[in-house]
């Protein structure tokens, strides 16, 4: 919408100003790396979310398979907390310290497709052009490092229960050893949030990390509860069926 113009339709144009390269593929790998992982997290999360706001789907597995239920939620968090603290671990190959050096290093060689916006106005186009300058692309990663300083303590954590409790033996009933899940759930936001903020200078894509079915384990649940209800009447079915077939 323009002043004085009304309301108008915007489309979206991109133009790639240069072929695939060996700098945007490596970007790609990071990027890409990045939200497969992330979508594992964001499951894993909300896995744990759920059968811990849901007293009575978790104590329904866990009635009928108590092993396997204590195995979920242990790997669960282990594998929430090591997978996230990759990210963050600046010695990791693939971790975000390392691809923002990447990036400042061979920004001009990732970023180069232009932008376009059209403004209609009835027979009225207006054209707009954006373009992401050096200055723009390292002031964003900036604040990514800025966003992760201010997490630290959150971070660092990750770090200390990796180290202690998923990779070696501690005494887990040492408090210096303890996450909450919403603790979990704000170091995600905060990946999520940078992965966009990097990737919109590709793109101009933001996307959730979390899949379209990432709330799956309520289907789970759902059908052992109906089980549960109409138990007498399965097992009664199941023999007529098992007498008729003898």
């Amino acid at each position: 919408m323009t002043a004085g113009k009304g309301l108008g339709t915007i489309k979206y144009n991109t133009v790639e100003t240069s072929l695939m390269n060996e700098q945007k593929e490596k970007y790609l790998m990071f990027y890409n790396y990045y939200v497969e992982r992330g979508k594992r997290i964001a499951v894993t999360l909300e896995v744990l979310d759920y059968l811990t706001t849901h007293e009575q789907d978790y104590n329904n597995i866990a009635t009928i398979s108590p092993a396997f239920m204590a195995a979920v939620i242990s790997n669960f968090w282990m594998q929430a907390i090591i997978e996230l603290d990759a990210f963050y671990y600046v010695n990791n190959d693939l971790s975000f310290n390392k691809f923002f050096n990447y990036i400042k290093s061979n920004w001009n060689l990732i970023f180069t497709k232009e932008f376009f916006e059209e403004m209609h106005f009835g027979n009225s186009i207006e054209t707009r052009q954006i373009s992401f300058t050096q200055k723009e692309i390292f002031d964003t990663i900036a604040k990514c490092e800025n966003i992760i300083v201010q997490n630290k303590t959150d971070i660092d954590n990750l770090r200390k229960l990796r180290n202690n409790v998923a990779a070696h033996f501690a005494d887990i009933n040492n408090k210096g050893f303890s996450i909450s899940l919403d603790q979990l759930m704000k170091v995600f936001q905060v990946t999520e949030q940078i992965i966009n903020k990097i990737g919109v200078f590709y793109d101009r894509v933001s996307i959730s990390l979390k899949p379209i079915n990432v709330g799956d384990i309520y289907q789970t649940c759902h059908a052992l509860n109906m089980y549960i209800k109409h138990r007498d009447y399965i097992i009664k079915a199941e023999n007529n069926l098992l007498g008729q077939s003898k």
